[in-house]
This record gives C-alpha cells, structure tokens and sequence, in this order.
C-alpha cells in the first residue's frame, strides 16, 4: 500500500500551494577519488545502446578473488549468511521504514537517505531490497543493498571473520552498477567540468574495489577552456598520475554509453516491505524497451503534448488487463489514497510475447493512469503508473 504523503499532498491542494519537489545539497568540492564524497552535476538516466563494451585495449589490473578468505568452511558460512547479516539487513530496513533517527547505525546509508529524504519511506521500502550473492566466486557470500527500479547498488558488504565489513557505498553524485560479466561499474560527478566513469572488481577478500579501468574529464590547463579526458588503473582523479587520451568529451560520453549498456538487473527478488513487484507485470520507458521489440500493442491514453510512452510486459500470460484513468477521491489519517478509476481500454489477454505499448500522460505527483487484471487467485489488481521524483523511472504501485 502506497503513502507517499498523500495526506500532506491533498492538504496542500486544498489551502491552495504549489507543490514542489524535495531538492537534495550536495558538497561543492571536488572529490579525490570514486569513493569520495561528489559534488554538483546531475547524471542522466541510463540509456541501452547497441555498442559493444569497451575492449579495454588499456593494460589489466592485477587481483584475483581469493580461494578464501576466512577459516569458516565456506558452505557454512553460506548457509549462515543471512543470519550473519541480520542486523544489517535490520539497520536498512528500519532506515526505510522510519528514517534517519538515533537507532541507525549512518554507515553505508547514504545513498538510501537520500532516496528516503527525497521520495518518503513508503516508496523507499517499495524500491530497496536486498540480495545475498557469491559475487566474485570464493563461496563467501556478499550482501548487496540496491534499487529495484534503477539497478543503482547503495551498499556492499562481506564477511570477515564472519562478521560484515562494508565494501562501499554509493549516493546520487557517485553511484556503483553490477555489470554483466560482475564487474562493478561506476559514474560520479564532482561538477559539470569534472566526471568520471570506472569498472573494478572486487579485492582478494572483497573489502574494497580493485581498479580496472578510470578515465575521467579535466581541464588541460589554467586556462580552463579546453577538458581534456584522462585515464588511469589507480581509480585517482588526478592527472599527474594519469595519461591524456585523445578521446573529446562526447567519445568519453559514448564510452559510458557502452558500458551501460552492460548494466545487470539486480537480483533482488522482493523489496523490504516484503512484497514482489508488480505480480510480475514490468513497466519500463519505451525508448529503453523498443529498439529490442520485434511486436507489440499500442494504445494512446493520452494524446496531448508531453505525452509520453512506456511499456507494459510480462513473463506469462495475465488475464483481463485493462488501462485506468484516475481520479484522486481521498487521503485517509494514516495516507492511504483512494482513487476513483474509469476504464479506457480493454486489452484482454497480455502476453509474454507481446507487449503493450502506452502513450500516457504525467501531472505532477499524482499519477493519473493505472492498470488492473486478474492474478492467478482470481482477484482483480489494481496498479498506479506512476514516475519517481527521485531518479526518473517509471513504476507501479498497488492502490485499492
């Protein structure tokens, strides 16, 4: 159930104010590395490409995942692994679930707070999960805090000694991906001259990122008239320990492109409020879904300028999906929004093999659209369409 502070949303409808979004204050300085606190300078949303990844013709970084790296039989610990981390899985989920208070232990959250902050608990505890995953291969299993919509990693931790030690963290201005080849990939800022992009792998005993590959962009002099693209294998954003390459600052941004284009989905089966997105119904921006779409169905729910298209799929067959207009009726005292829903198409069966295509509309902060179908009980589910304030993704949620 959605909240999302409706209530305060309806009140401010009412007395008459302008709604805003929440605005987040980064640091101005400049950050010495990828895992240092970045600055101004917004990243666009990710976008696929057809580009292979980079060849990395640049020489390899040395490190290799270790057979172990604690005394514990490995399948042990594996087996043990959730209990071991329970009290940091606990520490997110309260973090989530009530924000930021005296009982959070602040490291490794800063990127969730920001979310929290941003967006409210409720749709934090819709959109962060957790995986527990053998990630470079030693049976020691890492625990990895992310973004069910956005893929965006906030935490890493692994077991030393049994105990959890964290990897790294990320936030708006510096954020970690899972590549497919499990590789971590990473964009941070720290200004609009100043951006980077790295791949790592993970550390003999996986407490920290060994550099692959970092280039990054920086004036070539004092003059401050010309960015030059620099590269290392050290992760220093720092020129006197890096070669200039003779890529522009739109092949750097094409090299990005690639890279993202290798971006894992994270495989978090639910989010800390327990519940499985979507029963298995996915909604994604058309312009990321259709070049990989050999047919689907098409419906406009809305026509007018700013319209804009997303895609509604799924992995088997739903029965009787439908498209809803909504009408925001009511904010209860606890922030539960009730809708008043019109019926604008019948689309009956959605299939696995063809996805539906909808034009739709977005006003403010109340979502204007939604879907319904029969799930495999035979109830009827009724989902919102709705768009992040946060980091521009498209979602759903349930609403009654």
């Amino acid at each position: 159930m959605r909240q999302k502070q409706y209530l305060a949303i309806l009140l401010a409808i009412l007395a008459g104010a302008q709604l805003s979004g929440c605005g987040i204050t980064m640091d101005n300085t400049r950050p010495e590395s990828t895992n240092e606190a970045a600055a101004d300078g917004e990243w666009e949303k990710l976008e696929e490409t057809d580009r292979e990844a980079p060849s990395a013709d640049a020489p390899q970084a040395s490190g290799e995942a270790s057979e172990n790296k604690q005394d514990a039989p490995a399948q042990e610990v594996a087996q043990d692994a959730e209990a071991l981390y329970k009290d940091v899985l606990a520490n997110f989920h309260a973090l989530v679930a009530y924000g930021l208070d005296e009982n959070v232990d602040p490291e490794g959250t800063t990127g969730v707070l920001e979310l929290v902050n941003a967006s409210g608990c409720d749709y934090a505890l819709r959109t962060v999960g957790s995986v527990i995953k053998d990630l470079n291969g030693d049976d020691v299993p890492e625990l990895l805090i992310g973004n069910c919509n956005s893929n965006e990693i906030y935490a890493l931790y692994t077991l030393v000694e049994e105990t959890p030690v964290l990897c790294f963290e990320g936030y708006a201005r510096n954020r970690y991906y899972l590549l497919e080849d499990g590789s971590i990939y990473n964009l941070s800022s720290g200004g609009a001259m100043y951006s980077a992009a790295a791949v790592y792998t993970l550390s003999e005993d996986a407490t920290a990122l060994v550099c692959k590959d970092f280039y990054f962009t920086y004036e070539k002099d004092d003059s401050f008239e010309e960015i030059g693209v620099y590269y290392n294998q050290t992760g220093e954003w720092d020129k006197e320990v890096s070669q200039e390459t003779e890529l522009s600052s739109e092949q750097f941004w094409e090299l990005t492109d690639a890279w993202d284009a290798q971006i894992q989905r994270l495989p978090i089966e639910s989010a800390f409020d327990g519940s499985v997105p979507f029963d298995g119904i996915s909604i994604a921006w058309a312009e990321d879904i259709l070049p990989e779409l050999t047919d689907y169905d098409a419906f406009a729910a809305s026509t007018d300028e700013g319209s804009v298209r997303v895609v509604l799929s799924t992995e088997r067959d739903v029965e009787d999906f439908k498209v809803l207009s909504l009408a925001l009726e009511n904010v209860d005292e606890n922030g539960t929004a009730t809708f008043a829903k019109e019926e604008l198409y019948s689309h009956g069966t959605l299939t696995a093999e063809k996805p539906l295509v909808l034009s739709v509309i977005f006003y403010g902060t109340v979502p204007y659209y939604g879907i319904s179908f029969t799930d495999d009980n035979g109830e009827t589910k009724v989902y919102a369409i709705d768009e992040s304030g946060m980091d521009g993704s498209v979602y759903l949620w349930e609403i009654e």
